[in-house]
């Protein structure tokens, strides 16, 4: 039954819980959430310090809500990003636990985002969605799926898609010690032979 639940109404139980059980918990646990999932992420500010105003071709692995797409064509100049989800505002499982990103919130992005000609959504799943991006971008956030061989696959993949100078980073490094996140990147470290950056949540690496 609790893994039918929506990712927004886990996340509000634990935080009602925790406020029923004590104020100072509760406050600590509502901060991280919102440390997790604020926008401009560090990726993007990163990004931002290092191209500046130059126009910038890019792609997000991962339309979750929604926040950081929007919060990447706000905070750089974006000639374009592809978007690559096949469950925008549908449902899916990620191991055991079903997911859902559908909201109102989610749905009024998503049709905002659809009437702006700099965004692209390509309605696959990362695998095959990596085929339909050119291999030259300046940057690809990565926020799919959070199982360690899926975050493994996207890292190479992505770094066959940037060019030399470009940036490959993802989210939820902060959730790693339960969704093996930070095991898949620094084996993909190892593979590469270079250290990521890490400002939480998130983490990055540049090909040189």
């Amino acid at each position: 039954m609790l893994r039918k639940l929506t990712v927004g109404l886990r996340r509000t139980l634990v935080v009602s819980t925790m406020k029923l059980l004590t104020p100072k918990l509760k406050i600590e646990v509502t901060n991280f959430l919102e440390h997790v999932h604020r926008v401009p992420r560090p990726f993007t500010l990163m990004l931002k310090k290092h191209f500046g105003d130059k126009p910038l071709v890019g792609a997000e692995i991962g339309f979750g809500f929604g926040e950081n797409s929007t919060s990447l064509l706000n905070e750089l100049n974006i000639k374009k990003l592809y978007c690559v989800d096949p469950f925008i505002l549908k449902s899916y499982y990620e191991g055991k636990n079903l997911v859902s990103n559908y909201t109102d919130e989610s749905k009024s992005r998503y049709k905002q985002l659809k009437e702006d000609i700099r965004i692209q959504f390509v309605h696959f799943a990362s695998d095959e969605g990596f085929s339909k991006l050119p291999e030259d971008l300046d940057f690809i956030y990565i926020d799919g799926n959070h199982e360690p061989d899926f975050v493994l696959r996207d890292l190479n993949k992505a770094f066959n898609h940037i060019r030399k100078g470009s940036f490959v980073g993802g989210h939820d490094f902060i959730r790693g010690a339960e969704n093996q996140i930070i095991k898949a990147v620094f084996e993909f470290s190892v593979e590469i032979g270079q250290s990521p950056t890490i400002k939480m949540p998130d983490f990055w690496f540049k090909k040189n």
